[in-house]
């Protein structure tokens, strides 16, 4: 074979990459590679509602400027800076979700210690906050305001 069809051929070979690396992912690529982006921002969202809820009892157990509370605070934070820099395509309804879900248990938590204590009860008075906190994110989430029960 003649040196000019190795050429012809490495060539075509070049060209033929090039193109390939031009036309980028394929859209079943993307597809894949946005699920995966959701699904770790939903495992990252769930922990992150958990921390939120876990802020809330902070509060009621030791108070706004405990230390515990300034860790999980910077625990919130990292959580949800994870949630944004996984590329998932709509990270505040994915987190939305979560706290929402987080929220639907505490409010339950809240009812079964009302069954057999007061409003006036330690366990009562940390479940409130807890709700608190994650109806705070929550409205944080949409853009809405988060009203403090009284």
């Amino acid at each position: 074979m003649s040196s000019g069809w190795y050429k012809f051929a490495f060539a075509a070979m070049a060209m033929a990459l090039a193109a390939a690396c031009a036309a980028g992912p394929s859209k079943a690529e993307r597809q894949a590679t946005a699920a995966a982006a959701e699904s770790q921002c939903q495992a990252l969202a769930s922990e992150y509602a958990h921390v939120v809820r876990n802020q809330g009892e902070a509060v009621a157990r030791y108070g706004t400027s405990h230390p515990r509370r300034a860790q999980i605070i910077a625990q919130r934070d990292r959580l949800r800076e994870e949630m944004s820099a996984t590329g998932a395509p709509d990270v505040r309804a994915i987190a939305a979700t979560a706290l929402g879900k987080e929220l639907a248990h505490a409010k339950a938590d809240r009812a079964k210690l009302l069954s057999r204590y007061s409003t006036g009860d330690p366990r009562v008075i940390e479940a409130d906050e807890e709700i608190y906190a994650l109806e705070a994110a929550l409205a944080a989430e949409t853009g809405r305001r988060a009203a403090r029960a009284s």
